[in-house]
């Protein structure tokens, strides 16, 4: 399947002079750069650009907790009895059953069986539905969830990308990684790998796991390098070291429900000697 250009987005947005330009994969591909001006009038021409909207205001790097938040403060999750549900459980112990009552307390599941009693819980009645582990997604790049909008004929994926990844902010990664969390959810995933590879700076990196906490929502955040970076620029490898002590050290907000990865580029990204 051939390649489609991918910018590279070392320049600042509004910069219009030729740069290096790179396909998916990250190898780079010999095709002329469009300026921001003329990516303004080709995005105009099929769709909304979000280059012509406002930009939302930087946001700071305030860590892992919300001003007047305490640390390790974690919001509720909800006490919930599932009742009735025809369940695949896909555990030799527990079976499948084709009438089962689940009892869930602060995101766990705290007992299975038949005819259950918990005080206090909200009761979802589950009969004539199924009740089964949740999908994994292996690799999702959620900074860029939000660029679905931007995406219509004759301005797809790629161009879409190339014409908006250095426009976005610290804010536009909380909104984006939020919303792509969410649609995890409805879509019946419960694990997903937020293969991160546009962190442009520590706040777009606190950004995302800001909507990581807030989004209760079993992750790994793979922190990885800037969409468009030279192949000879490594990894922001101090950064992550920030990022393991301040996010996922002992006053962590995820209580074991998000993990911290690493995203590193393959060897067709990398220099050849």
């Amino acid at each position: 399947m051939p390649h489609t250009p991918d910018t590279a987005a070392t320049p600042e947005p509004g910069d219009d002079h030729t740069t290096t330009l790179f396909d998916e994969c990250g190898r780079p591909a010999p095709a002329p750069l469009l300026g921001r001006r003329a990516l303004l009038a080709a995005a105009g021409a099929a769709a909304v650009s979000p280059l012509a909207l406002p930009t939302p205001a930087r946001a700071a790097s305030p860590g892992p907790h919300r001003p007047g938040r305490a640390p390790g403060w974690r919001p509720a999750r909800g006490h919930y009895l599932i009742r009735n549900a025809a369940l695949v459980s896909v555990d030799p112990v527990i079976g499948n059953r084709a009438r089962a009552d689940i009892e869930v307390l602060d995101g766990r599941i705290v007992q299975v069986g038949p005819n259950l009693r918990a005080r206090g819980a909200q009761v979802i009645n589950a009969s004539k539905m199924i009740a089964m582990p949740g999908f994994v997604e292996t690799h999702y790049h959620m900074w860029s969830a939000l660029g679905r909008n931007f995406v219509s004929t004759g301005f797809e994926y790629f161009a879409a990308k190339s014409a908006t990844v250095a426009a976005y902010q610290p804010d536009d990664f909380y909104h984006s990684v939020l919303l792509g969390l969410v649609e995890c959810a409805s879509a019946g995933i419960t694990t997903v790998n937020n293969w991160a590879h546009n962190v442009r700076g520590p706040e777009y990196a606190d950004a995302e796991l800001h909507a990581h906490a807030d989004g209760l929502v079993r992750a790994r955040y793979s922190y990885g390098h800037r969409d468009g970076q030279p192949a000879t620029q490594p990894i922001d490898f101090a950064d992550i070291d920030r990022v393991r002590s301040t996010w996922f050290g002992r006053k962590s907000p995820f209580d074991g429900l998000v993990h911290l990865g690493v995203n590193l580029r393959g060897p067709g990204q990398l220099p050849t000697s």
